[in-house]
């Protein structure tokens, strides 16, 4: 089984329900080093995509490219378009790209790309889109930033974009957009049944946000494991594999390894037994389905 470890690399306050220009602290991302063992002990690469205010750190983007030279890390990127320029009043208060302007997305995204050629003197193939935002507009943006492999999507919930990619579970897959190939890897999230999961899809339109909601606590799993014990994410995994699957890829925010910036995961602790699951799932991976690291942007050649 393949698996991509990727990392949303970003400001403190993701959990705060505030979305600021001024971005919060960015003490979290020297945490990274917490996860050298996911390459060294297991051969997984870190995909590492980063917001704006990390490439704009420079002591964040020296650890970035420390983590690419010492362990073959990708560095990819990551919009939060309420603090990545040019500004405009769209893009106060709660974010939605849903709301900007098809023009200044796509100045945003050069902006971050630009900023992460500068970080790794190479232009980002990988993307994910803040807070699941994956518009239309989103994705036909991308390839013209020279994006190819997208993982905006998370498969079996309502997300700031809506439910178009409610069932949008498997392995990688082109995405056809108005402007060149992508390929999107979905986050690996699962129905526990394929047949409740689409008549769930067939009623979306009618159905209740709470009926949703209950839905993607009850009636799916996922190999991600701030959402999910380690008994959900091994089932996530045989469930996969099961339906023929080959690739699993799995998220963390970065600023979740730092306690308390998120609400889960309060004391170091949580993050200690945290990164202890993390290590068990890579270990049982490794044993009952075969362990092969790739980064998010190796998926484009195969």
């Amino acid at each position: 089984m393949r698996l991509v470890f990727s990392l949303d690399v970003e400001e403190e306050g993701l959990f705060s329900g505030s979305y600021e220009r001024e971005p919060g602290g960015l003490r979290n991302v020297a945490l990274l080093r917490r996860l050298e063992w996911v390459t060294r002990d297991f051969g997984v690469p870190l995909t590492l995509l980063a917001t704006w205010p990390v490439f704009s750190d420079p002591a964040c983007a020296d650890l970035l490219r420390g983590l690419r030279d010492d362990l073959g890390a990708e560095i990819g990127a990551h919009l939060h378009p309420w603090n990545t320029p040019p500004f405009c009043p769209e893009d106060r208060g709660a974010p939605s790209a849903s709301r900007l302007p098809a023009p200044l997305l796509a100045r945003k995204l050069e902006t971050l790309c630009e900023a992460a050629r500068a970080c790794s003197g190479v232009r980002p193939v990988s993307f994910r889109m803040g807070r699941w935002d994956f518009t239309k507009a989103v994705r036909d943006a991308l390839p013209g930033a020279g994006i190819r492999v997208d993982s905006s999507v998370q498969p079996l919930a309502l997300t700031p974009a809506g439910t178009e990619h409610f069932l949008d579970w498997g392995d990688p897959r082109p995405l056809p957009t108005t402007n060149g190939d992508l390929l999107e890897a979905p986050l690996t999230v699962v129905p526990l049944s394929e047949a409740v999961a689409r008549g769930v899809s067939a009623l979306r339109g009618v159905l209740p946000r709470a009926a949703l909601a209950a839905f993607a606590r009850l009636g799916r799993v996922s190999v991600q494991p701030v959402w999910h014990a380690l008994p959900a994410m091994k089932l996530a995994a045989n469930l996969h594999a099961r339906r023929g699957g080959r690739v699993l890829v799995m998220f963390l925010h970065s600023s979740e390894l730092l306690p308390g910036a998120n609400p889960r995961l309060p004391a170091q602790r949580d993050v200690d037994a945290l990164l202890a699951k993390i290590r068990l799932f890579l270990e049982w991976l490794a044993r009952e389905h075969g362990l092969e690291g790739r980064r998010l942007g190796d998926l484009a050649t195969g």
